[in-house]
């Protein structure tokens, strides 16, 4: 009897990873849409955090899912999580700090890049403020400043797809 073939989508955290390592063109399509850019503005964009592939495609390591550095620019974070996490928030707030916190002992602190951390939700985050694609910075809440343009955390809900607009 043939053994029976374990499917593996988008949704698998290797899977995601392992797409988006190999394929730039994906990869760049992915950003552009994520940071409503256009492609061609990408010039280079370089993953930090390569995974072997070949290796454990069940398992699950503490590693964000993919960390790039985008035109030499910008720290960008893409996390990908399926299962509803009631921490989310917290996580976000934390994985975006490890990344934006990337001075080396003695470097000017103009050096400091912005960070995005976007994560990729297959379920949503704030049921009384369901969007498809949120952005989240720090902002004077009486006026809504802008403080710093070094801090975006990104939301994209899978679920919400019916609310996603053409760009």
């Amino acid at each position: 009897m043939a053994e029976k073939r374990k499917f593996y989508g988008m949704r698998n955290d290797y899977m995601f990873h392992a797409v988006l390592q190999k394929n730039e063109e994906v990869l760049r399509n992915l950003l552009a849409t994520l940071l409503e850019m256009d492609e061609a503005d990408i010039v280079d964009c370089h993953l930090e955090n390569p995974i072997e592939l070949g290796k454990e495609i069940e398992g699950k390591e503490c590693i964000l899912d993919v960390k790039l550095i985008l035109n030499h620019a910008k720290i960008i974070n893409i996390e990908l999580q399926v299962y509803k996490q009631t921490y989310w928030v917290e996580r976000s707030l934390l994985y975006w700090a490890r990344a934006f916190d990337s001075l080396k002992s003695g470097q000017d602190y103009s050096m400091l890049l912005p960070t995005y951390h976007i994560g990729i939700l297959d379920f949503t985050l704030f049921e009384e403020h369901p969007k498809f694609m949120a952005k989240y910075q720090i902002l004077d809440v009486g006026d809504g400043f802008l403080y710093s343009d070094k801090l975006c955390i990104k939301v994209l809900d899978l679920t919400q797809l019916e609310k996603a607009k053409d760009r």
